[in-house]
């Protein structure tokens, strides 16, 4: 047989032998490469929000007086006490008297969701009364949505019984 057939066909042997070795190795490091590739897109992407959360933060910081107006209208800790010493600030300017006050924080785990925060209250006064304590309510710093309102008459002449039910919200 001819000599330089010889060492042509084990050269195409040996390439193809060499071939079928590592291709499997060879689609390993393609894989690889495309998880690489994928990684460094999402680092970036990373990178990119976390830049656009300071950038927002930073703008945020230039507000402190709006942020401030947030934050009493929406407060992150649902405390009963200072809710019930607003609505009976709110009742005694508008020239109303508290009779009673119920409101239910539910207990839960800790969420970003807004909690509803449900509020009954029971007032004494006038109408003219009972329209500036709804209106008051209406423009406070506290966010607050009225639910109900019923009104009874009472046994004094001029004044009504109400009960009130709202909405308080928090984080």
């Amino acid at each position: 047989m001819n000599r330089n057939l010889l060492i042509g066909i084990l050269f195409a042997g040996a390439v193809s032998i060499g071939t079928l070795f590592s291709w499997p190795a060879w689609q390993d490091y393609q894989i690889a490469r495309s998880q690489v590739k994928d990684r460094e897109l999402e680092l970036s992407n990373r990178e990119t929000y976390f830049q656009d959360l300071r950038q927002a933060s930073d703008t945020l910081e230039e507000y402190p007086a709006e942020l401030a107006k947030v934050e009493a209208a929406i407060p992150d800790n649902p405390k009963l006490p200072s809710l019930y010493d607003f609505l009976q600030q709110e009742a005694a300017f508008s020239g109303l008297s508290l009779g009673s006050i119920s409101a239910v924080i539910e207990q839960g785990e800790r969420t970003q969701e807004v909690k509803v925060i449900p509020v009954t209250l029971e007032l004494v006064g006038s109408y003219s009364a009972m329209k500036e304590f709804l209106s008051r309510l209406l423009v406070s710093s506290r966010f607050s949505s009225l639910q109900s309102l019923n009104i009874a008459g009472s046994t004094q002449p001029g004044t009504f019984i109400a009960t009130v039910q709202l909405h308080a919200y928090s984080y």
